[in-house]
Parts: C-alpha cells; sequence; structure tokens
C-alpha cells in the first residue's frame, strides 16, 4: 500500500502558498502546509480531526473521519424513498 502514496517534497513555492493560506484562513503555518503538500498529490479529501470538517480550501475538502455518522463526507448518500407521510391530525376519520 505504501509502495503507491506519493512523497510531495516541500519547496519554496509550498511554503509560500502555506504562508498565503494561513494568512487568509487563519490556519496555523503547518496545517497550511498539509494542506498544500495535499493539494499537490492531487488529493481531493483530506482526513483529519484537526481543522474544521466540511471545510474546502485550496481544492481540497477537509473531512473529519471520526465525526459521527462516520464517513459522511467519503461517500454519497444513498437515495432513499421518502417515506409515506400521514394526513394532518384534524383531517383524519377514526370510526
Amino acid at each position: 500500500m505504501f509502495a503507491t502514496l506519493e512523497v510531495v517534497q516541500i519547496d519554496v513555492e509550498m511554503i509560500l502558498g502555506a504562508t498565503d493560506l494561513h494568512r487568509l484562513h487563519g490556519l496555523s503555518v503547518w496545517d497550511a502546509l498539509i494542506i498544500q503538500a495535499a493539494g499537490r498529490a492531487g488529493c481531493e479529501v483530506l482526513l483529519t480531526e484537526d481543522l474544521q470538517a466540511g471545510r474546502s480550501i485550496a481544492g481540497v475538502r477537509i473531512t473529519d473521519p471520526f465525526a459521527c455518522p462516520p464517513a459522511a463526507d467519503l461517500t454519497p448518500a444513498p437515495s432513499a424513498p421518502a417515506a409515506p407521510r400521514r394526513p394532518p391530525a384534524a383531517s383524519r376519520r377514526w370510526p
């Protein structure tokens, strides 16, 4: 599995990009650098409990893998049939 993971080298461009994210989004420099690295590696989703889940920063969606329900942001929600609606109490007739 680890052979398929990409190692991202930090360079000046990434550090400058992380500094911009730090200023624009109020992130720590280290969190901003992680987001920059994820974006450079082509990641669409970043799993972390340290950032606000649901945000999308620099094209990377932040997801908390420990949120309830788990992995809600990772898979599309199945379309379930709508539950039948009951008529309002005033219109129900009792025998």
